[in-house]
């Protein structure tokens, strides 16, 4: 997650058209670091590495990337 903010559990995962395509079921702020580290369930067809997502978090769109 490319932001300071950890999701809660069960917020969506969205595409850049925001199409929902999966829900975090876990995340963490990394310690020493200034981000958060997310565990989701993705549709396959955007589970690839690399893919950039979103996550919709308290009315917030966290930038994210699939690992």
């Amino acid at each position: 997650i490319a932001s300071e903010i950890v999701p809660d559990s069960a917020a969506t995962v969205v595409t850049a058209e925001g199409q929902q395509i999966g829900v975090v079921t876990s995340a963490a702020r990394i310690p020493g670091e200034s981000q958060g580290v997310a565990l989701a369930c993705l549709r396959t067809s955007h589970s690839r590495p690399a893919t950039q997502v979103s996550i919709r978090s308290d009315a917030r769109q966290l930038p994210a990337q699939v690992w």
